[in-house]
């Protein structure tokens, strides 16, 4: 090993400590990029899909569009957790392939929030009437007994 003694020695070691690395100007700008709200919805999706490192166009632009509703980010990275877990309940275990879906339950999700709340309840659809039921009413109103013999005959 070429100069070896000068590696091996105790002043090299104390020179190294007092030295301090300071990180790169591109490698601080990668990391504060990496926490936008943009990546962190992106690296969730990308992590939630299960294969690939890179998005598409259309889930960009889609990230964009859940991004423009206004939510805060943590909201939408919880709703993204439910989305996922309900949609792998329902699916045998598929997972979610385009960030499209995502926006859409999300823009759902945001549009039953912002419903006002009331204490009214739509009236109940009445149920159709089959023509047996129409004839026992008509029946019971009119008097007329409906089914079995008047003779004891059966």
């Amino acid at each position: 090993m070429v100069n070896y003694s000068e590696y091996q020695s105790l002043e090299t070691y104390q020179k190294s400590k007092g030295t301090k690395i300071e990180p790169t100007k591109e490698l601080v700008q990668l990391v504060e990029s990496e926490s936008s709200p943009f990546d962190q919805i992106e690296n969730k999706f990308i992590q939630q899909r299960g294969s690939g490192l890179n998005i598409s166009a259309s889930d960009a632009q889609a990230i964009n569009e859940v991004l423009r509703l206004g939510i805060p980010l943590e909201t939408i990275l919880e709703w993204m957790d439910t989305i996922y877990r309900h949609y792998i309940k329902r699916n045998n275990g598929r997972t979610i392939r385009a960030f499209k879906y995502y926006e859409e339950a999300i823009k759902t999700q945001q549009q039953k929030l912002q419903q006002p709340k009331t204490n009214v309840t739509p009236f109940p659809k009445q149920k159709k009437e089959n023509s047996i039921d129409a004839l026992a009413r008509f029946a019971q109103k009119h008097g007329v007994k409906l089914g079995g013999t008047q003779d004891g005959n059966t």
